[in-house]
């Protein structure tokens, strides 16, 4: 838990200054006031004025680094800046933010409740899991479609831009980016994503190792790849700390035996509704995305049988019919003969 988590901070600190250097702060939020788009369920969040934006990398950068020393105050600081700033625009949303929010959630949940002298609880470190194999899930969930596996695409568009000239894979130009090795990739990238949580979760050491040892591979190849997801590979291979439990590390030795203490009330009804909280976080966000999928299946099957389904006018009547054509309903007067 320790070790994945002074990795994310500093994976937090390489994308502030990343966000810092290229002024995406003066794209968003240089605009003039009133022209960023809310979210529908927090549209009191409004941007600060342009320079107080521009700052905002550097604070979160320097909250994440606080956080590697004072945990708690730090990462309660980066939580609640990355959420100010994931809600400020909704142009900005990148699912990679989304989950560095609920990482840190998470993980200040884990130093607030925390005893002293003890590294996590165990349902802390569960959760940690968990939010990993639901980033998975999501994702074989988005590939197992017709455009992904059958077309390709978007997998073509970047492996094409992957191999253009200036890039460390142009040498690999005409290979990488063929229709073969679109047809293998895709595929393979989907089973990976299904199978990567049951493997993970696997109670035999051999099969973890293997599936971190295919997973190192699987996000050092996105890494060179898609040059737009930053520190989210490096984040994802930090992740698998959490799965892994070195045999030939000595357990520390135990504490001290201490008297009982009686539990904190306000502190595990805090913990339970955090808890309570993330499940109810994730259980919204899949019920959202299985409605949009719904809808969207809906209204293309209407929308072709709408355009596609032929009159059943006899057309004998003499008078004009309406005939669906492929471009939408039209009038048009039969022949006389017909």
């Amino acid at each position: 838990m320790r070790w994945f988590r002074a990795l994310f901070l500093l994976a937090l600190v390489y994308d502030s200054w990343c966000m810092a250097t290229r002024g995406e702060m003066a794209d968003f939020f240089g605009r003039p006031a009133g022209l960023n788009f809310v979210y529908p369920a927090a549209p009191w969040v409004r941007p600060l004025p342009a320079p107080l934006m521009e700052w905002m990398p550097h604070a979160i950068g320097g909250a994440a680094l606080v956080a590697l020393v004072f945990p708690c105050c730090g990462l309660a600081a980066a939580t609640g800046l990355q959420a100010y700033l994931f809600l400020c625009d909704a142009a900005r949303y990148v699912n990679h933010h989304y989950l560095y929010i609920l990482l840190s959630a998470l993980l200040l949940l884990a130093a607030v409740d925390t005893p002293r002298g003890a590294e996590c609880r165990l349902w802390h470190l569960q959760l940690l899991r968990l939010q990993l194999c639901v980033v998975y899930f999501f994702g074989a969930l988005v590939k197992c479609s017709r455009e992904f596996l059958l077309e390709g695409e978007p997998l073509r568009i970047y492996l094409r831009a992957a191999v253009a000239a200036g890039r460390p894979l142009h040498p690999l130009q005409g290979a990488l980016d063929s229709e073969g090795a679109v047809a293998l990739l895709a595929p393979l990238a989907a089973l990976y994503d299904l199978l990567a949580p049951v493997a993970l979760w696997h109670p035999w050491p051999r099969v973890r190792w293997a599936a971190v040892a295919v997973g190192v591979g699987f996000h050092a190849t996105n890494s060179l790849l898609f040059a737009t997801i930053h520190s989210f590979p490096f984040v994802c291979t930090a992740a698998y700390l959490l799965f892994l439990r070195c045999s030939g590390t000595p357990p520390p030795p135990p504490p001290p035996p201490q008297p009982p203490q009686p539990p904190c009330r306000a502190r595990l009804v805090c913990s339970g509704a955090a808890a309570a909280a993330w499940v109810a976080v994730q259980l919204l966000t899949l019920a959202l995305t299985l409605a949009l999928t719904l809808t969207l299946a809906l209204t293309l099957t209407l929308t072709l049988t709408l355009t596609r389904w032929p009159c059943s006018c006899c057309c004998r009547c003499g008078r004009g019919c309406r005939v669906r054509t492929p471009r939408g309903p039209s009038w048009e007067t039969p022949s006389r003969g017909a």
